[in-house]
């Protein structure tokens, strides 16, 4: 089946839906693929508009999920609402939170939501949709958006850069668990992208849209459907930011730190 069709006819559910790449994720698989989405976030309004948008898709249906999942109870309505009464053949877990600044400013509150969101409300909906697949042989797809923050230490994003290094690792070994279930689990790591949360965390005050290592939240998007359909392990889009994170990898850690400390302390004034 042709790349631009095999979403169809599907169901994707997608956190995260409500803005950035989640949102941008979600518009490209209905007019793409021509696949409908569940989208899920806490913002019930920012849900509503999209629902609204594609209410007149031809092939394509969009639901909404409104739930927080940062929370044990909202990842469990979020998935019984989900698989009820529909199938849901791939699951793109991309809702996150992050915090740009200083570790020793940063408040228990602002620690603990990234590490609820980012790390036990993922990991809770990855296992479970693993499961449900597994369950009911359906050769599912889930993929984990994580970040290039997680190729190494990331300071002044120093606790969300370990949330993502623990996505990544949580993702790859999931994928080896799941080998010869049918069920692949793909590892997403974009580097900055041009979203609301760049500007609400700060970093779009030195890295704006124009800035180099920034890509459009809609380019992103593409590259990141085009890895869930591919069921690869691991990918990065764009050339640059995976010759980057080659370099991440291979170089000193220790030295790319000091790297990444410059760079962002820059930032940071």
């Amino acid at each position: 089946m042709p790349r631009a069709m095999q979403l169809r006819h599907t169901n994707t559910l997608v956190t995260g839906a409500s803005a950035g790449l989640g949102r941008e994720i979600a518009r490209h698989i209905v007019r793409e693929q021509a696949g409908s989405v569940i989208g899920v976030a806490r913002r019930k309004e920012r849900l509503d508009e999209l629902v609204a948008e594609f209410r007149s898709a031809p092939s394509s249906e969009v639901k909404a999920i409104a739930a927080d999942l940062s929370t044990v109870e909202g990842v469990q309505r979020c998935f019984d609402e989900a698989t009820t009464p529909r199938r849901i053949d791939g699951a793109i877990l991309n809702a996150g939170i992050t915090f740009f600044g200083k570790a020793v400013e940063q408040t228990p509150e602002s620690i603990q939501s990234i590490i609820a969101t980012n790390v036990t409300g993922l990991s809770l909906l990855a296992t479970r949709f693993a499961k449900y697949f597994v369950d009911n042989q359906i050769p599912g797809r889930i993929m984990l958006v994580s970040s290039m923050t997680g190729f190494s230490p990331m300071p002044y994003q120093a606790v969300y850069g370990a949330t993502k290094a623990y996505v990544t690792s949580l993702g790859l070994a999931l994928r080896e668990e799941l080998r010869n279930t049918g069920v692949t689990v793909t590892v997403f790591c974009p580097g900055g992208i041009t979203t609301e949360m760049s500007e609400y965390s700060g970093l779009g005050k030195t890295f704006g849209p124009d800035h180099a290592s920034m890509m459009p939240a809609v380019i992103c998007a593409r590259h990141a459907v085009k890895a869930f359909i591919e069921r690869g392990a691991i990918a990065v889009p764009g050339p640059s930011n995976w010759l980057t994170s080659v370099v991440q990898r291979a170089a000193p850690q220790s030295l790319v730190t000091r790297a990444i400390e410059r760079i962002y302390r820059g930032a940071l004034k």
